[in-house]
């Protein structure tokens, strides 16, 4: 489970209700996810920027997510390898977490609300804030 605050963020093991790491950035989190098997943490910055952490290796990729526009929501595919942003921009993005390269941009007319990967990674779903849905 991840949890963040302001500009915080803490993983937890959810079996032993401990913390096995606790990081900060340099601006506020908008939104987190986190793979399936607990390895890859996405988070979505107020400025324009998406950061992919893999907790095994150290590896942080940082993409320019929504040009001068506020992420506003995450989600991670369930291995950690495809990422989606949702922003102010109304556009959603979705992104190689290898090499950061844009995969698909889906254009809403409104501020994008929530992206959330089904379980198989099969779909995405994604609502903006006038309550359009897409999946």
């Amino acid at each position: 489970m991840i949890t963040a605050n302001g500009r915080t963020f803490v993983v937890w093991d959810v079996k032993t209700g401990k913390s096995t790491g606790y990081w900060d950035v340099d601006t506020d989190i908008t939104d987190v996810a986190l793979s399936n098997d607990g390895e890859y943490i996405l988070l979505g910055l107020k400025d324009d920027r998406a950061i992919h952490i893999n907790q095994k290796t150290g590896r942080r990729l940082e993409v320019v997510a929504h040009r001068n526009e506020r992420v506003v929501c995450v989600d991670l595919s369930p291995d950690g390898a495809i990422a989606a942003t949702g922003g102010n921009d109304g556009r959603v993005i979705i992104w190689n977490t290898v090499t950061g390269d844009e995969l698909h941009i889906l254009k809403h007319g409104a501020r994008t609300a929530i992206t959330e990967f089904d379980l198989a990674y099969q779909r995405l779903f994604i609502a903006d804030e006038r309550g359009e849905a897409t999946i």
